[in-house]
Parts: C-alpha cells; structure tokens; sequence
C-alpha cells in the first residue's frame, strides 16, 4: 500500500485499478443507456462520443492491468473428448441411482 500525505493508506493499485476498470464499465452501460433514450440529435451525439471515448480508456486500463499480470492467467480449454468422458461418467452414475 503506499502512503498517504495524512497518513492514511491507499487501496493497493491492483485493487485501485480494478476498481477504475469497474468504473469505467459501469459508466458505459449508462452512457450507452442514454445514447438510446435521447430523442435529441445533438445529446444523442454527445453521448455516443462519451461512450466511445470511456471504451477507448477501459481498453487502455485493460491492457495496463493485463501488462501487470494483474489478471489470473487464462483457463486451459478442455478437449471435447475430456468433456464427453466427463459427460458418459455422470450419465452411468444417474443411470446406476434412480
């Protein structure tokens, strides 16, 4: 945690940025909310170049955070072989207990 001038202490920055991410997700649900209840051309623009500009900076904290390693690394896909093994096991164990 680092500090603050009072002292204070901040959120860690893993949680600081996720919590920015968050934000800014948020914020273009509402924007994209109001882009499609505007009845007025120019609001309606407004809020189209809001909601552009906040997925440009949710893409850019995205990546920041990826770049950290901040983000669990990626779920191996299964093999659809592992998956219909997995299935014919269930299926044998319902069949064996009415």
């Amino acid at each position: 945690m680092m500090p603050a001038q009072n002292g204070n202490t901040f959120l860690p920055e893993e949680d600081m940025l996720n919590t920015i991410l968050n934000e800014l997700k948020r914020t273009v649900r509402e924007y994209t909310t109001a882009t499609t209840e505007s009845s007025c051309p120019d609001v309606r623009s407004m809020f189209t170049t809001l909601t552009s500009e906040t997925l440009k900076m949710q893409g850019e904290m995205y990546q920041l955070i990826e770049q950290n390693k901040q983000y669990p690394s990626a779920v191996p896909h299964a093999m659809k072989s592992d998956v219909q093994k997995q299935l014919q096991e269930i299926q044998k164990k319902q069949s064996k207990n009415p």
